[in-house]
């Protein structure tokens, strides 16, 4: 065997390791991009990736602030008082089952002049994990539950956490519902800890923000804080002439 057969021979033996490798290599890379791409579906509603989603309001004079898990028969009244007393518009995204419970606080909101808006049936941690048959259904029911309420239409759905799927936007889009998520959160994790309501005294707004923020806390020490909080931050709408508007 001369040198350029074993040349050929080991050139082709090499060939034949290196292709597999290479293409083990490349659906690896497209692996990964997929899983990348589809976690920042699943977590950012201002990505896009699943389907279009509100998160600001670009051009509009005003900020728009929302309240999510509502309504609380402890929270929502002292925030829809203190609402009234600073002239403050805001939209609610109710969780329909809270609703049920306290329809009166329902009736309030819209009386008052704020939007009403759909935050799901329930609640759950794992409500992004629903197939698309439980979340039709969840979904049509929080609507059906809020219109029977309010004798209004609903036209705005917010998901929990706000983290979607394309489930979410095939049931949304069949459903008539514009998905809203927001572009300035105060990152009260829910009113559940003192140190995490704290940050939203120091939230910056400008016009066209939308603005996250929850009207339900799991004890009194944190709604008193949450109030306290929520002043501070209309205190700075009112000193920066800002106006505040429903989102419907």
């Amino acid at each position: 065997m001369n040198n350029y057969t074993k040349y050929a021979i080991a050139t082709f033996f090499a060939i034949a390791v290196a292709i597999p490798f290479k293409l083990v290599a490349v659906i690896g890379i497209l692996v990964v991009a997929l899983l990348i791409t589809t976690g920042i579906g699943v977590c950012s509603l201002r990505s896009g990736i699943f389907g279009p989603a509100v998160t600001s309001k670009k051009g509009a004079e005003s900020v728009f602030l929302t309240f999510d898990d509502g309504p609380d028969p402890e929270l929502t009244p002292k925030v829809l008082d203190l609402l009234k007393q600073k002239g403050i518009t805001a939209t609610f995204f109710c969780i329909a089952q809270q609703a049920e419970l306290y329809p009166e606080l329902v009736k309030r909101i819209i009386a008052e002049g704020h939007g009403l808006a759909s935050h799901d049936l329930t609640h759950p941690w794992w409500a992004n994990f629903r197939r698309y048959k439980q979340l039709k259904h969840d979904i049509s029911s929080s609507v059906n539950v809020l219109e029977q309420i309010s004798g209004g239409s609903i036209s705005l759905y917010r998901p929990p956490v706000g983290l979607s799927n394309p489930h979410t936007h095939r049931v949304c889009r069949e459903l008539g519902l514009t998905i809203v998520g927001w572009n300035r959160s105060a990152r009260d994790g829910g009113n559940r800890s003192a140190v995490a309501i704290s940050h939203l005294a120091a939230l910056s707004m400008r016009p066209g923000d939308i603005v996250l923020m929850h009207d339900s806390a799991p004890t009194m020490y944190n709604r008193n804080l949450f109030l306290a909080s929520l002043e501070t931050v209309i205190s700075r709408i009112k000193k920066e002439r800002f106006s505040t508007e429903s989102l419907l």
